[in-house]
């Protein structure tokens, strides 16, 4: 049996950080100039108020971000999700976006990859 390659995880990882996009408005360009698609460019402030199958639906396209950062950083960053839980993952994101509830959700979860990763390896 084939492995799948990286290109072919990272597309499985970006899918999955897509799944929400049938509840959201239609794509917007993000502060970094990448275009968002999903309930990635929704804010910080939908995130605290959200209903809990709105906040599933923000919580799995915030697990499929950091998985396909994980995968597209393997080359330069130790896996920076090993021996951390989704808790602690939601928590941090609670906690950002209480603190600055008009930042997007893609930023939110940008500054998660960078507390997270560290620094490169040598």
């Amino acid at each position: 049996m084939n492995r799948p390659t990286r290109n072919t995880l990272l597309g499985v990882a970006l899918c999955l950080s897509l799944s929400g996009i049938y509840s959201c408005k239609p794509t917007q360009a993000a502060p970094s100039d990448r275009t968002i698609v999903g309930v990635g460019f929704q804010s910080c402030g939908a995130w605290t108020e959200a209903n809990p199958q709105d906040a599933q639906i923000m919580q799995a396209w915030v697990f499929g971000f950091l998985s396909a950062a994980n995968l597209a950083f393997a080359d330069r960053y130790k896996d920076f999700m090993a021996g951390k839980d989704a808790a602690a993952f939601k928590g941090w994101m609670t906690n950002y976006c209480r603190d600055n509830p008009l930042k997007p959700i893609s930023a939110a979860a940008g500054e998660l990859v960078n507390t997270l990763r560290g620094t490169p390896r040598r």
